[in-house]
């Protein structure tokens, strides 16, 4: 008997069948996971190592090497590509498309990194990073007026401490805000004439920039908690501090200390991050290690997979 005249002689039994697939479908379609923005991963893995101040032969040498000696011996890995600049090292790591559980590999590479010895004691701990999309902003908004750099900081700060307060919203980063940096400016000639070296500079600002714990004061009724407080505000402060124990010279006499803000590429020198995917950039990069984007471009599509 062929199927349509089944449907015709037994019209009861196929409506029937035909409504218990709807339910089912209808069931099946209202319990899914529904995600505007779902996060997708790339089977790429980022491991980034900051050395502030040194050369790439160095980084390449001293840090990207070890990393890749270790991580050769993780299975279920395809390719891995380094890249080491100025202060900063930069390893993608791509997984193996076959491997069925992905997270050990994961794992598995974060512990071969940790167990690389032989790092230089200045290196920054290496920040291995899982490459998904959920790094990468989904609403961008941006603030610009006529009002000083300081100005616009504040309104940035009280917009981000709102965004973060919104139920849903993972994490806030900000592109383009320069942190304020004091720097201590010095005249060698007059560190000369008062005979007062780098060190005791140093030394003096070290021990009056401080905010330490000193205790409890127990009263019959009340208990005090003491703290010493003693940490630099402004620029003027840090003029008037003397330059050494028992020593008359103040450093408005030496060195200055303007009020800026640290440059685009990063305080002190040091890596800033990566607007598109936040990657760690030395200074003097063109380009991402990791999403390929050039510096400072706008935040763009997720990368593919090589």
């Amino acid at each position: 008997m062929s199927l349509p005249r089944f449907s015709v002689n037994q019209s009861l039994f196929v409506n029937l069948i035909s409504v218990i697939l709807i339910i089912i479908g209808l069931t099946v379609f209202l319990g899914m996971n529904k995600e505007i923005f779902p996060n997708v991963t790339f089977d790429m893995v980022s491991i980034t190592t900051t050395f502030a101040g040194a050369t790439p032969a160095d980084v390449e040498k001293l840090i990207s090497v070890p990393i890749e000696k270790e991580l050769r011996q993780v299975d279920g890995i395809k390719e891995i590509n380094s890249k080491s600049a100025a202060s900063l090292s930069n390893i993608i790591v791509e997984l193996d498309p076959d491997e069925t559980n992905k997270q050990k590999v994961i794992r598995d590479i974060q512990s071969a990194v940790d167990k690389v010895k032989g790092l230089p004691d200045d290196v920054d701990d290496p920040i291995v990073t899982e490459i998904t999309s959920k790094q990468y902003p989904i609403i961008e908004v941006s603030l610009s007026g006529k009002m000083s750099e300081q100005s616009l900081q504040k309104h940035a700060d009280a917009l981000e401490d709102i965004f973060e307060d919104i139920a849903g919203v993972a994490r806030v980063r900000k592109s383009g805000y320069r942190e304020r940096e004091i720097q201590i400016l010095v005249d060698p000639l007059k560190l000369s004439q008062f005979y007062v070296s780098l060190d005791e500079i140093e030394s003096a600002l070290a021990s009056r920039n401080i905010s330490l714990p000193a205790g409890e004061l127990n009263t019959p009724t009340t208990e005090y908690s003491i703290r010493t407080t003693g940490e630099f505000l402004t620029a003027e402060e840090i003029e008037e501090e003397t330059s050494g124990e028992g020593s008359e010279k103040s450093m408005e006499e030496s060195p200055s200390a303007p009020d800026e803000f640290s440059s685009p590429g990063g305080r002190s020198g040091l890596p800033a991050n990566c607007a598109n995917c936040g990657t760690e950039l030395a200074a003097g990069l063109t380009e991402c290690p990791g999403c390929k984007a050039p510096v400072g471009s706008k935040p763009d599509e997720p990368p593919k997979s090589p």
